[in-house]
């Protein structure tokens, strides 16, 4: 869509001239089948790593192709690759799985590094999981599913 865009504008149609089927996100299909596993066998951890290096390629070929002009689109690109992955050590968390999750948060830091809630989560994971519980237990129901993931609520 990008090269596209350089051959002329878009026009908006208010119908669709294009169906087509979108398979659920990483996260999306996680949390309906929570099989994410440390396993570097695990077909979902290896989609996860697939994504990460699709998006460094993706930032590679739009700062070539464009330059400093693409450096908000290239910030968005990095942004979201953050959130997925913060989305992901969320949906693992849900089965405990603090050795994965820290991965997931590790990685997004390095896309998002001022991102305060994603150290929060990072650290979270160092806590004994009984101590994670108990603090959890006392906390609003929307602190708990910021550091442990949705479930725990």
């Amino acid at each position: 869509m990008l090269v596209t865009r350089e051959h002329g504008s878009f026009v908006y149609l208010d119908e669709p001239t294009v169906l087509y089927r979108v398979a659920a996100s990483v996260a999306d299909s996680l949390k309906r089948r929570r099989v994410l596993r440390r396993d570097s066998e695990n077909p979902e951890t290896m989609r996860v790593e697939r994504y990460v290096r699709n998006s460094e390629l993706m930032q590679r070929l739009v700062r070539e192709r464009f330059g400093e002009r693409a450096a908000r689109l290239i910030a968005a690109i990095r942004r979201a690759t953050a959130g997925l992955l913060v989305s992901v050590g969320l949906t693992v968390m849900l089965d405990y799985d603090r050795v994965f999750a820290r991965r997931c948060y590790r990685l997004a830091l390095h896309y998002d590094p001022v991102n305060a809630k994603t150290c929060l989560r990072l650290a979270w994971t160092y806590l004994p999981e009984r101590v994670a519980r108990a603090i959890s237990a006392a906390l609003p129901p929307r602190f708990q599913r910021a550091v442990s993931g949705p479930a725990h609520a």
